[in-house]
Order: C-alpha cells, then structure tokens, then sequence
C-alpha cells in the first residue's frame, strides 16, 4: 500500500496544474484520507471535480487551491476552539 501511495504521490507531483487526476491520485498528492473527498463530494465544500464512468476526477490546480483554502479554515477552526477551551477554564477557575 505504501508503494501504491508513493507511486500515486509521483503521477501528481510530476502532473501539470491543468491535468486532472482520480480521487487517489489527488488523496496521496495533498496526504489526505480518501474519505474527507468523498464527504466534500456528497456534503460539498470539496474541490471542483466531474464525474466520467463513475470515477469523480479533479483538476489539480483546483485541488491545490481547495487544500489550502480549507487548511487555513480548519487552523481556524482550531484556534477558536482553543480560545474558547482556555476561556471556559479561566471561568472556572474563577468560580472556586
């Protein structure tokens, strides 16, 4: 499986930004699980893809994008959970 993944990394790391490569090949690109473009696929907010003999292909530019407008949106995420964590905590800490 490691191999597969490798190999996969290669086809999108030696891949023009205009191409358009399957789910796989885009997963093992970026390092992301199969299963969060399946949910973006169905719930939307993934990149932009076609579907064609029931593979869905994606540009790679576009995906590139995607990840890192979503990167920046789960840091955020991240960090207003944090912040809001460490508040309640100090809150607590004030009511003993």
């Amino acid at each position: 499986m490691i191999e597969l993944d490798e190999d996969l990394k290669k086809v999108f790391d030696e891949a023009r930004m205009d191409d358009y490569l399957n789910k796989k090949t885009i997963c093992a690109g970026l390092g992301i699980k199969k299963s969060l473009l399946d949910s973006k696929a169905i719930h939307g907010g993934g990149p932009i893809h076609f579907k064609e003999s029931g593979m869905l292909w994606y540009k790679k530019e576009d995906a590139i994008k995607w990840y890192g407008e979503y990167s920046l949106e789960l840091a955020d995420k991240k960090e207003k959970l944090r912040v809001a964590v460490f508040s309640m905590a100090n809150e607590r800490q004030g009511n003993w």
